[in-house]
Formats: structure tokens, C-alpha cells, sequence
């Protein structure tokens, strides 16, 4: 399989509200239809960075750390203010998996600093680094997630409110992406802030993420 060799990532975006399931959360509303168009935008530390069998450590500060199985993509050439989705498309190296682990409450402490709650060390596993160039830009594939091989995510990259080639090209609008740059998708239904009553991860758990044909992560989750 031959791999790709991009730059370290210098920045990693973060896509939220990518799903019609999330467009309201208990801590924020939807003002107006033209709230609900566009994504949110987020991003993590270069820092919570790791690879896709690595362990996940739960911090003495974390309290509510949570799973969200996402589509992640890396840039190959810079791009800013590009023309089209298909000019989106040229700039995109990789498709993989990752997981953009988050702390719910240090996300939404202060007034909702998001990249307080994603940043945290371990808070970033995923497999662009060992996976071939995205063969097509083929969205029918399958997303799962299992905690202690329980499933709690099971959907499709067609959910996604805004596609891959559509993030790319939006985000270009006011910012240049660069070689290596990482942009986690958007997740989907069945985190565990989502469940009744909420279940967040605690040391002695095992996180396993997979999208068809992309792979998939298993990451253990200890307290540190």
C-alpha cells in the first residue's frame, strides 16, 4: 500500500453541527434558520494528536470526556479561497478515521471554549498516517462505534449535512489550509452525552472507531 508523506499537521479543525440529529444541543439553540446552514467550526492542539492503537488518558481535571466518530481528512497543497467543491476535491491527500474526543464540561465551561474540552493530551487518535490516498470520494460507507464492544454510533457518511468537498472549500473562505492540515467532519448520533442517563468514558473502557474501508481505531482508555 503506498502511503502518502505529507508535513505534520500545523492546525486541526474541528466540524460541529454536521448532522441534522445535532443541530441543538441542551446548552445551545438555533436563532434562525440561517444559524442551521453552516457548520461550526472548532479546532484541537497539535498536541491531542495520536496514533490509531494508542491509549486514551483520562486526566485527574477530566470529567466528562465523550466518543464522537468522525470522517477525517488531510490537506495535500494549500489552498485558500478555492473556486468549487471540485477544486476542494484536488487539495484533499487523505480520507481516514479518527475520533475527536471531547471533555463536555471543559467544552462548555467559560461560555462554551470548545477547544479547552478537544485538546487535552490523547484527545486526537486516528489513521491518516498509515492509510493510502482516499481511492474516490465514495459517502455510502459505514461509521461505527463501540464502547466496551457495545455499539453506540452506527451511520453512514451520507448524513453528513455538509460533505467532505464542501467543508474543504467553505473553510477555504477565510482560511488558507496548509499540507498536512487535519479537519475532523462532524460526528454522529450516539455520544455519550446523548444517552439516558449520560455515559461518558472511564479508565478500564476500550474505544474501537471504524469506517468501511478505511480502517479502524482501538484505544484503550486509562487514567493517568
Amino acid at each position: 500500500m503506498t502511503v502518502l508523506q505529507l508535513p505534520a499537521p500545523r492546525n486541526v479543525y474541528c466540524i460541529g453541527r454536521n448532522h441534522s440529529s445535532l443541530l441543538a444541543t441542551a446548552t445551545e439553540s438555533i436563532s434562525s434558520a440561517a444559524d442551521a446552514v453552516l457548520p461550526l467550526l472548532a479546532s484541537k492542539a497539535t498536541s491531542a494528536l495520536t496514533g490509531p492503537d494508542a491509549a486514551i488518558p483520562i486526566q485527574r481535571q477530566n470529567r466528562q470526556v465523550d466518543w464522537e466518530a468522525e470522517l477525517v481528512l488531510q490537506i495535500a497543497e494549500p489552498a485558500f479561497a478555492l473556486a468549487d467543491t471540485a477544486s476542494a476535491r484536488a487539495v484533499i491527500g487523505c480520507w481516514g478515521v479518527g475520533n475527536d474526543v471531547s471533555d463536555r464540561w471543559w467544552q462548555g465551561v467559560g461560555g462554551g471554549q470548545w477547544v479547552r474540552g478537544k485538546s487535552f493530551p490523547g484527545f486526537a487518535p486516528h489513521n491518516i498516517d498509515a492509510i493510502s490516498p482516499a481511492p474516490d470520494f465514495n459517502l455510502e460507507r459505514r461509521v461505527r462505534c463501540w464502547v466496551n464492544d457495545v455499539l453506540m454510533q452506527d451511520s453512514q457518511l451520507t448524513e453528513y449535512i455538509h460533505p467532505p468537498d464542501w467543508l474543504v472549500w467553505h473553510l477555504s473562505q477565510s482560511m488558507a489550509l496548509l499540507p498536512g492540515d487535519l479537519i475532523f467532519c462532524g460526528t454522529f448520533p450516539g455520544c455519550g452525552f446523548r444517552q439516558t442517563p449520560e455515559r461518558y468514558l472511564r479508565a478500564g473502557d476500550h474505544l474501537r472507531t471504524w469506517i468501511e474501508d478505511l480502517g479502524e481505531l482501538n484505544n484503550p482508555v486509562i487514567q493517568v
